[in-house]
């Protein structure tokens, strides 16, 4: 009986022995070739160091040897510099103009009138090697009145159609391109004045979407030919429309910045 708090003391020197010990790992097998990945991960944690509190540098508990964190590689960078294409669809900003049934009836048989005009002066089209069906007259006319009568609406003008429109301004002292075509950009011939300045909008319903603004001769020695003596130019490209000097301070009824929706990816749900 004299001897059994000796074995109760040196049980527990037992179990505190067990648990001291550490059970060998084996190391894993690194590929130490500076050009594999095994060896780019280790460079790149043992450069990734942070600065405490105190202002001593410590090493974070994912640096340590031998531990390469997962998708080390698919981290999305901090203060990463914005690309071209999001800088510059920061700096341009669409307009988007709504017209009313009695604008949109004005606009619509201002085309009609158009196209009877152009009939009766026998104008020829600007594609001859195209066929008639793909021309799209009075298509073309009526969404040009309808992008020209929102142009003016922007800037608070008052719009009517001119009866000398052929190589003249549509809007003051501007040229007026449209389409219905979402995918589609700004086109300018070689007869066109180069030094004109051209307004891209896209017509939708009694929705106009004033993309931007540029010069022919900036279109023209882009020189993406699509058909011949006609070129084209990117919307990225396009100077806003906000730096205008006719762009009001205050918006019109009816006038509103747009903002094109984020795409977004779908989830796994």
């Amino acid at each position: 009986m004299a001897g059994l708090p000796c074995l109760a003391l040196i049980a527990p020197s037992r179990r505190l022995a067990v648990r001291r010990q550490r059970i060998p790992r084996p190391s894993p097998s690194l590929d130490l070739n500076p050009f594999s990945r095994s060896h780019l991960l280790r460079t790149q944690n043992r450069r990734r160091q942070t600065l405490s509190r105190t202002g001593k540098v410590r090493t974070l508990p994912n640096q340590r040897r031998n531990r390469i964190p997962p998708l080390a590689t698919t981290r999305p960078r901090r203060n990463r510099r914005p690309t071209r294409q999001s800088r510059t669809h920061q700096m341009r900003q669409q307009v988007r103009v709504r017209l009313s049934e009695a604008e949109m009836r004005v606009a619509c048989h201002a085309g009609v009138e158009r196209r009877l005009r152009a009939i009766r002066l026998d104008r020829r089209p600007n594609q001859p090697e195209r066929k008639y069906h793909e021309q799209n007259w009075f298509q073309s006319d009526i969404s040009g009145a309808i992008a020209e009568f929102a142009v003016s609406k922007l800037f608070g003008l008052e719009w009517e159609d001119l009866t000398e429109d052929k190589n003249g301004f549509d809007v003051l002292s501007y040229q007026v391109r449209s389409t219905e075509n979402p995918d589609t950009t700004l086109k300018v011939r070689r007869r066109d004045n180069p030094d004109h300045n051209f307004i891209f909008a896209k017509v939708r319903d009694n929705r106009v979407l004033v993309e931007g603004w540029i010069t022919g001769r900036e279109v023209i020695e882009y020189n993406d030919e699509i058909f011949p003596d006609c070129f084209t130019i990117k919307n990225y490209r396009l100077y806003p429309i906000t730096d205008l000097p006719e762009f009001p301070q205050l918006l019109p009824d009816g006038v509103e910045m747009f903002k094109p929706p984020v795409k977004r990816l779908g989830t796994i749900g």
